[in-house]
């Protein structure tokens, strides 16, 4: 293997060693006790909840549907987000031992 393929797959096992590090802070994120008070209970639970009682209110504008619309637009784009996070580092995780390897025997070979 050349020295631009054993740069090649260093670049892939730290691209997914990234992945895994940011799903890392976001689980250091989901314990901390302000994030989960600001984040998770008042924003993804309370105010999704208030937004789409209003959304369901009769005497409410189409404006303000609109505007409760894109807030819950929102708050599933964040948790969206979080998620893929999570979706990247496991699929990360199932292929780093095996691009670890994979530069563990080009080395040894080099």
């Amino acid at each position: 293997m050349q020295q631009s393929e054993i740069q090649e797959v260093q670049v892939t096992v730290q691209e997914l060693q990234d992945k895994i590090d940011r799903a890392d802070l976001l689980e250091q994120l989901h314990k901390n006790r302000a994030f989960k008070k600001i984040i998770l209970d008042m924003y993804f639970k309370d105010r999704a909840l208030e937004l789409v009682k209003g959304t369901c209110q009769s005497s409410i504008s189409e404006t303000s549907t609109k505007i409760h619309n894109n807030a819950l637009i929102g708050i599933s784009s964040l948790q969206g987000f979080f998620n893929s996070i999570y979706i990247e580092a496991n699929t990360a995780a199932a292929s780093l031992d095996e691009h670890n390897a994979l530069l563990d025997e080009v080395r040894s070979n080099a």
